[in-house]
């Protein structure tokens, strides 16, 4: 598995210029590793928690949760999107075949050939909706899980950023979420385990917590609830001379 590591981390960490330094010096742009890397981890924790048999599927596993998403790096490399539109929406079955592909040129040489074929068939299945293998199904619940929570915050207020969206707008579109039961729909038809349903709930819980605390600076709650207090504080000192001198 190590050689797949290496690869995949080659591959889908890129350099690029940035541009707002101006010296031309170069980062590493490694939004879609970090993004795998968790993918990976919650599928294997998953699989452990429902006690599922993965040892056979260890390497396919590693494999599609590593590549799911290589399409974006191969535009990206292409240059024809930019570091910013990485990940910008879901993945269809069009950008899974070119990741399964891209795990083709990339693994052929260190990865045993029914494994290699899996991890593929694994990667341009979580295009569907529905899953019969217990591994792909935890793989399933891996990629869904990180749209929810605060890490789904980050990634739908990048996303509303790109498209010229204000504070304000992005959330509407929350509660626009919540008005329709969104999220609750996607958590019980969407996710396949007990514990990705549980840890679902939890994470949107956070959400909540950070939608509310964004509605109250763009509302200016928090500074009225400032302005009161220090009313109330004002107030207080001009009154209280008046009650010492009845004293």
């Amino acid at each position: 598995m190590e050689r797949i590591f290496e690869r995949s981390k080659s591959y889908l960490t890129v350099a690029i210029a940035e541009t707002l330094a101006g010296d031309g010096a170069k980062v590493a742009e490694d939004f879609v590793w970090d993004h795998s890397l968790r993918v990976l981890d919650l599928a294997q924790r998953i699989c452990h928690e429902h006690q599922v048999d993965v040892e056979s599927e260890t390497a396919a596993l590693t494999a599609a949760a590593m590549y799911h998403d290589a399409a974006w790096i191969a535009l990206l490399r292409e240059g024809t999107i930019p570091p910013a539109k990485l990940l910008s929406r879901p993945s269809d079955v069009g950008m899974r075949k070119i990741s399964a592909n891209v795990l083709r040129q990339e693994a052929a040489d260190v990865m045993d050939r029914r494994d290699l074929e899996l991890a593929c068939r694994y990667i341009v299945e979580l295009a569907a909706t529905r899953h019969e293998s217990p591994v792909m199904q935890a793989l399933a619940d891996a990629e869904n899980l990180e749209e929810i929570g605060l890490i789904g915050v980050i990634r739908q207020v990048r996303q509303g950023l790109l498209s010229g969206k204000s504070a304000r707008r992005v959330l509407e579109g929350w509660h626009r979420q919540q008005e329709y039961h969104y999220w609750e729909s996607r958590i019980g038809a969407g996710l396949n385990y007990d514990v990705s349903r549980r840890l679902a709930r939890n994470r949107l819980d956070r959400m909540g917590v950070f939608f509310d605390l964004l509605q109250q600076e763009v509302e200016l709650e928090d500074l009225k609830e400032i302005c009161s207090r220090e009313l109330a504080r004002s107030e207080n000192k001009l009154f209280m001379p008046e009650l010492r001198q009845k004293e």
